[in-house]
C-alpha cells in the first residue's frame, strides 16, 4: 500500500489514460445506453479509489475525509441525473448552464472546505 501512495500521481495519470482509451473504444463498439452502463460504474470506482489513496497521504482523518468525498460525489451525481432527466423538456432549457455554474461553484466550495477541515496543514 505504501508503494501505491508513493506513486499516487503516476497512478492518476495511468488511470486517466486508460479511462480515455476505454471511452474511445466503447464509444465506437457499443450503443450509447450500453456505453453508459459500462463506463459510469468504472469511473465511480476509479475516482473513489484515487480519492482513497489521496486521503491516506493527505487527510487528517481518513474516515471523515472519505465520508465527505462520497457525499460530494453523490451531490454531483444527483446534479447529473437531474440534468439528464430534464434534457427532454420542450422549450428553452438552461439546465446545461445551471449544471456548469453549479458544478464550478461546488468545486470551489469543496476545495475550500477540504483544505480547511480535512487536509493536513503541510498539504495546503
Amino acid at each position: 500500500m505504501n508503494k501505491l501512495v508513493k506513486h499516487r500521481e503516476l497512478i492518476n495519470v495511468i488511470c486517466g489514460f486508460l479511462i480515455v482509451l476505454l471511452v474511445i473504444g466503447l464509444f465506437w463498439s457499443v450503443e450509447l445506453d450500453e456505453f453508459v452502463y459500462y463506463i459510469v460504474p468504472l469511473i465511480v470506482i476509479v475516482t473513489l479509489f484515487l480519492e482513497y489513496l489521496r486521503g491516506i497521504e493527505q487527510a487528517k482523518c481518513l474516515k471523515h475525509f472519505m465520508i465527505y468525498k462520497i457525499s460530494v460525489f453523490f451531490l454531483v451525481f444527483s446534479l447529473m441525473i437531474i440534468y439528464f432527466i430534464n434534457v427532454d423538456w420542450d422549450g428553452p432549457s438552461y439546465w446545461s448552464l445551471f449544471i456548469i455554474i453549479g458544478s464550478t461553484g461546488l468545486g470551489i466550495i469543496n476545495n475550500m472546505i477540504e483544505k480547511k477541515y480535512f487536509l493536513k496543514k503541510e498539504f495546503k
